[in-house]
């Protein structure tokens, strides 16, 4: 339960209209509006106010306790994907050297037609053992990027750039 909804809930047993109660805070009615939607929170002194005429005692702590908690699960959500995106580099690192060394051997078949698949297949297999709904999309970016780098570096090259 929320502090405004408990302030609105001990009102109405008082049976004591958001007006009165606000002279007795010596605040406005939309004020007490306010706390009861949960819009805003009163300060300590119309807290201590509310406690002692409506005969209720808030945990204060609990409300800063699940915002700190919050906190916390996001700090740890944005940690987790940085430290995630960190490894996801360095294993694409290995990957990309092993595509510039593969590039001087790129008019062999056999490199074209079963060294990259094999390359892709098992890089897969990888990424499907760790997050299932993730490997699709990392999947689908890895076909387009052999493509993409497959159709930078075409088979027939009419010109050698060698020198």
């Amino acid at each position: 339960m929320t502090l405004g909804e408990l302030i609105r809930e001990k009102r109405i047993e008082s049976g004591i209209t958001q007006q009165q109660l606000a002279d007795k805070i010596y605040v406005t009615r939309q004020t007490i509006s306010k706390w009861e939607l949960g819009k805003s929170l009163p300060d300590q002194v119309s807290l201590h106010l509310l406690e002692t005429i409506l005969q209720f005692k808030w945990h204060y702590k609990t409300e800063e306790e699940k915002r700190r908690k919050q906190m916390m699960f996001r700090i740890k959500s944005v940690l987790t994907q940085f430290v995630g995106l960190v490894f996801f580099c360095i294993l694409f690192l290995p990957l990309r050297m092993m595509w510039i060394m593969g590039k001087r051997k790129w008019q062999n078949p056999f490199v074209q037609y079963v060294g990259i698949p094999l390359v892709i297949a098992g890089y897969s297999i990888y990424m499907y053992s760790l997050n299932t709904k993730a490997f699709y999309i990392v999947l689908v970016c890895t076909i387009l990027m052999y493509i993409m780098l497959r159709s930078y570096f075409p088979l027939n090259r009419s010109k050698d750039y060698s020198n």
